[in-house]
């Protein structure tokens, strides 16, 4: 016996609440008899019964009798160790269902010097789900890759389900080779009248459960037969057949084809829990996999027979099936593979024929490939296993789905093994994920109280909007004064639709946003900034992110943002462009000076000479009148380049039009034509698309202006003065993109420096030779503006022989800007 077992006081008020409040199921049962003393209402809720029923009770009236051994172990381990388990067993609850639990507990004293256990009961209920469609699961992939008929695994798989579930009736029904039509794959349990009613039956959006399932190639639940729309027209066939819910699954292959579907149907009115959702989608994946096996087994036994004869056949099938295949001799040898192995052991054909496993993974791996190759050859059935490789190189872990069969020649004779692998690795992957986020939503649910508190007391503002007409507002966290300058109950009682706080120049665009995110059924969107009206009517800028909420039925009902005031970020974007251009305005001056000074020698030159020839009397009046055209023509010009720097630095930043995106780089080239051909710099044009695009683009000529100077700027830094100096501009489109690219050859940028080239205020250069902000902006306005992306990097190429060096931006602009 355990000596000094603890006095505990079960209305001491810590204790009080830990057992009331605790997640877990906890009891108070009297050591001697099993009577239950005390019980906390989260057991109370998963067995059913009320405080008063449970209390008549003892430990052993809801106990099953086959736990009878383990009472008595629990029992001798309290007396000397003063505590026991955890054990797994059942409990029975008050309608006689079994409840899967992990029980332990430990002795204490109350204060009436009586001996109590004090048990504490962990529901285990959703393990024991997942553990049964993980057997499901492995079974009957089992049983597929050792049977070969189709109609056989397919009853298997209805007959097992039903099994689990005694109180449904499953159906499979699969495609015709019209993909018009459902054709009876399995369903035992259903009326031969109702089966041969469906057999055929037309695909439809609003046709029964199944039919609109494959239609709409995702899962259809009708928890009510005699009220759903879809089943109007068939009524007298449920009614008839006791039917009266039907959840059905689309059947899809790893091709993303729609082979069939799944469904389980219900004599009562009923919705299907997260346990059944999950159950109706295992086994419609495991149905896909039979389907697939018993194609792939089609083919591969027929090519088995032609092998010598149709080498050209096997050839094309090899190269389109998107698994890895490859066909080894009984000695293991490779002979052939396709493209897909190629990629996987990241080597040719040629470099694999006539090598063994043993070079491409390690010994251990390789056994166990022999191992399954024998099983296949011996038994000449498709023997399909899963089976884990890793990189020599990486040491990444793939995980394959593998069938393996022996191949024969035209005597019989077993000339060696074809496999088969499909990349499990990802779906493995999902479901790790999938089981961690579910996780995470349980942890962050607990915790909703916390997170809401942190925007409270944060700089973002949390919203939460009905979707109604001007968004009405359900939710607003403190931190709303921040950023409108009401208080939370102000701004609530004020009763204000939303919409009615957005600056009236962003509504149309930020309805445009909200309405594009639901047509493309996001859950979670991002606006870009727009501005909102304060309650002293200060306009501020804001990013606003928005979630999506919607309901059972998948509609939208509220919109939930997360708003954080980003006005100083705007004002300082705005004050860096304003900088740059200002900055440009040097380089325009310059530009100006050397675009200006030919002309205007010519004028003078021409004025000196006529003024000349007049007091001599030898003035004409024809060549007086081509000097005067002369000097027309020149004052023309001088014109014509004010009016293009009067235009760039004039125009409206803002402003969109429909704009030739070839003609633009060329008003580019224009405003540097001089600077250039001064430092003796060539510009190489290779413009080949010309289009029109929505932007604006007097930004975009800046953009390519601060990229253009920034190549003049390193080729004229250059030591070797007699080499020629390049700057090569293309234009191209390349799917649904055009491609602009803008390369030098001034020896490129250090590779120390590269990656921080886009920053701000970033140079090499002298402090007064450049601010460092030209090449920022650059990037600001090709991502942000244009909605496209900037790429450098530094390029070695020929030209006219002779091998360059130099720095390449690539800007690449979406064909729907």
């Amino acid at each position: 016996m355990i000596e000094n077992i603890p006095k505990i006081e079960p209305s001491d008020e810590k204790f009080r609440i830990l057992f009331e409040l605790s997640p877990l199921g906890m009891a108070m049962i009297e050591h001697k008899t099993g009577k239950f003393l005390e019980v906390n209402q989260s057991l109370l809720n998963s067995l059913n019964y009320s405080k008063e029923e449970f209390l008549s009770l003892s430990f052993y009236d809801i106990t099953p009798n086959e736990y009878e051994e383990q009472e008595k172990q629990q029992i001798k381990d309290l007396e000397s160790t003063g505590k026991f388990g955890p054990n797994e067993k059942e409990y029975i609850k008050k309608d006689g269902t079994r409840y899967p639990i992990i029980i332990s507990g430990f002795s204490f004293t109350d204060s009436n010097n009586k001996k109590v256990v004090w048990g504490i009961i962990e529901d285990i209920t959703e393990k024991k789900q997942y553990e049964i469609i993980y057997n499901d699961n492995k079974n009957l992939l089992e049983y597929i890759a050792i049977e070969n008929s189709l109609q056989k695994v397919l009853d298997k798989i209805v007959n097992l389900v039903e099994k689990r579930n005694p109180e449904i009736t499953c159906s499979i029904l699969l495609l015709d080779e019209t993909k018009q039509h459902l054709l009876t794959g399995s369903a035992p349990s259903l009326p031969k009248f109702y089966n041969d009613a469906v057999n055929g039956l037309k695909i439809g959006e609003k046709i029964g459960s199944c039919a609109s399932a494959a239609y709409k190639k995702e899962r259809v639940i009708v928890e009510n037969i005699n009220t759903h729309e879809n089943w109007q027209d068939y009524l007298d066939l449920t009614q008839k057949a006791n039917l009266h819910a039907c959840w059905s699954q689309p059947i899809i292959s790893s091709q993303n084809e729609v082979l069939g579907t799944f469904a389980i149907y219900n004599n009562v009115v009923k919705a299907p829990n997260t346990f059944m959702l999950n159950l109706i989608e295992t086994y419609a994946n495991v149905v896909a996999k039979a389907i697939e096996k018993n194609r792939y087994s089609e083919i591969i036994q027929k090519n088995t027979k032609e092998l010598e004869e149709k080498t050209l056949l096997l050839e094309n099938i090899l190269n389109t099936i998107p698994d890895i295949v490859w066909l080894k001799d009984k000695n293991g040898i490779y002979l052939r593979c396709n493209s897909e192995f190629e990629k996987f052991v990241n080597k040719k054909e040629s470099e694999i024929i006539g090598k063994t496993d043993y070079d491409f993974v390690d010994k251990e791996t390789a056994d166990q490939f022999i191992i399954n190759d024998k099983i296949a050859m011996e038994t000449k059935k498709i023997v399909r296993t899963e089976e884990s490789i890793s990189d020599k190189t990486t040491n990444k872990k793939f995980i394959f789905d593998t069938a393996k069969i022996s191949m024969e020649n035209l005597d019989g004779e077993i000339i060696g093994i074809l496999g088969i692998g499909h990349d499990i690795t990802l779906r493995e992957k999902k479901e790790e994920e999938l089981k961690k986020l579910n996780e995470l939503t349980l942890s962050l649910t607990k915790s909703q109280q916390v997170l809401l508190s942190l925007f409270d007391k944060g700089d973002s503002t949390l919203f939460k909007w009905k979707n109604g007409k001007d968004w009405p507002i359900e939710y607003v966290s403190l931190s709303i004064e921040k950023l409108f300058d009401y208080s939370r109950n102000e701004f609530i009682t004020a009763n204000i639709p939303f919409i009615d706080y957005i600056y009236k120049d962003d509504i149309p665009r930020v309805l445009y946003e909200v309405e594009t995110a639901i047509k493309e059924n996001k859950s979670y969107f991002k606006h870009e900034p727009y501005r909102i009206i304060t309650k002293n009517k200060q306009l501020k800028w804001v990013l606003d992110y928005t979630a999506i909420q919607k309901n059972d039925q998948g509609e939208i009902t509220h919109f939930i943002g997360n708003l954080t005031d980003i006005s100083d970020q705007i004002h300082n974007q705005e004050l860096l462009y304003h900088q740059s251009k200002i900055a440009s305005l040097g380089e325009m001056l310059g530009n100006i000076a050397h675009q200006w000074r030919q002309p205007l020698s010519i004028i003078s030159t021409i004025a000196t000479g006529a003024k000349l020839k007049k007091e001599l009397n030898i003035l004409d009046d024809k060549e007086f009148i081509d000097n005067m055209e002369k000097i027309n023509n020149h004052t023309q010009y001088l014109s014509s380049t004010i009016d293009d720097f009067r235009d760039f630095f004039s125009s409206n930043d803002y402003i969109k039009n429909k704009i030739n995106l070839k003609d633009s780089l060329k008003k580019a080239f224009s405003l540097v034509k001089d600077a250039y051909k001064s430092s003796n710099i060539k510009i190489i044009q290779n413009l080949d698309e010309d289009t029109s695009l929505l932007y604006n683009e007097n930004i975009f000529i800046q953009a390519i202006i601060n990229i253009l100077n920034n190549a003049k700027d390193a080729l004229n830094k250059l030591e070797n003065k007699s080499l020629d100096k390049y700057v090569f501009i293309s234009l191209k489109k390349e799917k649904d993109f055009y491609i602009i690219k803008i390369k030098d050859n001034a020896n490129g940028v250090n590779e120390e420096y590269i990656d921080k080239i886009f920053e701000p205020y970033f140079t090499t250069k002298h402090k007064e030779q450049g601010t460092g902000i030209g090449l920022y902006m650059s990037n600001q306005i090709i991502t942000k503006h244009l909605k496209s992306e900037i790429t450098v990097q530094n390029v070695k190429y020929t030209y006219l022989k002779k091998e360059y060096k130099g720095a390449e931006f690539c800007i690449i602009i979406p064909y729907t800007l």
